[in-house]
């Protein structure tokens, strides 16, 4: 009995296999089947509409919009199809639609087809027509230059009942198919499981197998009682084993995870001091890095100081650790290689090499320094020569008041001075406060000229010189920045043409339109910027040379600045070459920001 019921299972697990396969066949064909019928429906649908649309170049023009009404109806009858034509959203004439209903029809601008021929010229869609109550197939062309019509899209629909009906066909004929196939594979299955029996009788040797370690193979079910106790003891091993091999994964994976994410670099160094192991962020850090795995570190080609540390560690086993090297890897490429220490299952020392890019900290160390230094000596220059003057006024009064004025004034100008440098300051970090905010928006740069003009008009008639606008339009010139900071920039390069610029000096701005960015040149005829120099120009506190302290003028930070400015709005600045070319005199900055 419990081997006649093992038989009707295992017919039975065919049985279901078997229509779990065929049905799935019946809807894969039954789907292809779909997929092609629409498809030659819609290639119907195209070929009656590129007819449509030969012919109505033909036809045209007609009469009066009942003419072309009466036209379109005669065509959707001799076509078999829909034909509607649809100028703006409005239907202007339909072979399915009285002329008198046809105002009554909705906007059609919104329509998948019409919004798609409009687009690309063709457009097509599947759905239920609102106006005639049923499946259709649409497909629709712009047309462009009838004679008599507004330019429109012409669509023709066809009956989607056809394809249903030849779907519906498919179908039953898919369905006899699939109840043939299971009576002649059910008779088929019976016999062949009566002669299965000697091979499941073999069952045993599959579960010896398992408890071999082939933990590929389980004991899925048992056919009869005589098995039961055999098959719940290799399934709980094979559990069992399946779970530690589980953990054991989970904890690989993650750890996988762990290392390629971080952004610090990471080797494994064996006990014999060869990589055995290291994450993605190591090979980005050094470029050729390939095959790490089996080299010492110096082979692999990472820095020496590295393997120096992998050497004290390794060799001295009471050595302690962390170890910690600093690595300049190239010009501005600066690493930290911390060394750690680890013991292996066989209680040998390890080690993990984990290289921290510090570049952005030594590039931000090294720009403090160049700041706290160049604002020290802006500063401390005039202080002294204040504190000098102040002493002479102290400890020996000159009695000519003139010599008294002229000390005086030195002292004013040297107060003057670092005010100046105090005010840049507070500039400066203004600039880098609006470039952070990132407030960008449409800016009309000539209305900043002319505001910028302005507050230089002291300075302008000091110097006798002309400032000359007329190369940027009264409008067009609109970019996205902000005003105040816009025309902060711009009075800081004019004061710097002004400056050191001869007197009746001249300073033309253009403006032109480049790759879709607003481009200012702002050209002045003074001495020029020597080429060696016209990147450093726009570093804070910088001069040709580091040792002058300019008392009548600016803090060395106006042209930073404009920079920490404009690379904030996301454009650019840079000096282009000298105004004249021949001569090398004049200088020509450019700035460049996004068009509104």
């Amino acid at each position: 009995m419990g081997e006649r019921n093992y038989h009707l299972r295992l017919v039975l697990i065919s049985w279901g296999v078997l229509l779990v396969f065929l049905a799935g066949l019946f809807f894969g064909f039954g789907h292809q089947a779909e997929e092609a019928l629409v498809r030659e429906s819609e290639d119907r649908a195209q070929a009656r509409l590129e007819l449509a649309a030969w012919i109505l170049p033909q036809k045209a023009p007609f009469a009066s919009p009942t003419a072309f009404e009466a036209w379109i109806t005669d065509l959707g009858q001799r076509l078999g199809s829909r034909v509607t034509y649809i100028v703006d959203g409005r239907v202007l004439a339909d072979s399915d639609v009285a002329e008198a209903d046809l105002p009554n029809l909705e906007d059609h601008s919104l329509r998948n087809e019409v919004v798609q021929a409009r687009m690309s010229g063709r457009g097509k869609d599947i759905r239920r027509s609102a106006t005639l109550k049923r499946d259709l197939i649409y497909v629709a062309a712009l047309l462009k230059n009838v004679p008599g019509l507004p330019d429109g899209v012409l669509r023709v629909a066809a009956p989607f009942s056809e394809v249903q009906a030849s779907l519906s066909r498919t179908r039953t004929w898919l369905t006899a198919v699939l109840l043939s196939a299971l009576i002649i594979s059910a008779l088929a299955t019976w016999w062949g499981v009566r002669r299965l029996v000697a091979v499941i009788r073999d069952f045993s040797d599959t579960v010896r197998d398992i408890g071999e370690g082939d933990l590929d193979r389980r004991v899925r079910d048992f056919p009869g009682r005589e098995f039961l106790v055999l098959a719940e003891s290799i399934n709980n091993m094979a559990r069992r084993i399946k779970r530690d091999m589980k953990t054991i994964r989970d904890q690989t994976s993650r750890l996988e995870a762990m290392f390629d994410a971080m952004a610090e670099g990471v080797a494994v160094i064996g006990a014999d001091g060869r990589i055995t192991s290291h994450n993605t962020a190591l090979a980005k850090m050094f470029s050729g890095l390939a095959n790490l795995e089996g080299r010492i570190p110096l082979e692999a080609g990472l820095p020496l100081e590295s393997q120096q540390a992998v050497d004290l560690l390794l060799s001295d086993s009471s050595a302690p650790g962390p170890v910690v090297k600093q690595v300049q890897a190239g010009e501005q490429h600066f690493l930290e290689v911390v060394a750690v220490p680890y013991l292996d299952h066989k209680e040998r020392r390890g080690l993990i090499l984990v290289f921290h890019d510090i570049s952005e900290i030594k590039r931000v160390e090294a720009i403090l320094r160049d700041f706290v230094g160049n604002a020290s000596h802006q500063l401390r220059t005039p202080l002294t020569s204040i504190k000098g003057y102040a002493e002479v006024l102290i400890d020996m009064p000159p009695a000519d008041p003139a010599k008294a004025k002229e000390i005086l004034s030195t002292i004013l100008r040297n107060a003057d001075h670092m005010s100046r440098v105090i005010t840049c300051m507070f500039a400066l970090a203004k600039s880098r406060f609006l470039a952070e905010r990132g407030r960008s928006l449409p800016t009309d740069g000539r209305r900043c000229l002319t505001r910028a003009a302005e507050t230089l008009a002291g300075r302008v008639r000091e110097k006798d010189a002309e400032l000359d606008f007329s190369g940027v339009p009264d409008s067009g010139a609109v970019v996205l920045a902000d005003d105040d900071a816009l025309i902060q920039v711009f009075a800081n390069i004019i004061e710097n043409a002004l400056k050191y610029g001869p007197d009746q000096a001249r300073v033309v701005v253009s403006f032109a339109v480049e790759n879709g960015l607003g481009a200012f040149y702002f050209k002045d005829f003074g001495p020029g910027i020597p080429e060696k120099d016209r990147e450093r120009v726009f570093e804070r506190f910088y001069r040709g040379d580091r040792n002058t302290i300019d008392l009548g003028g600016g803090a060395g930070l106006g042209l930073a600045i404009c920079r920490d400015i404009v690379v904030g709005f996301g454009g650019t600045i840079k000096v282009e070459g000298p105004a004249d070319p021949e001569t090398g005199q004049g200088t020509v900055f450019v700035v460049r920001l996004k068009m509104a």
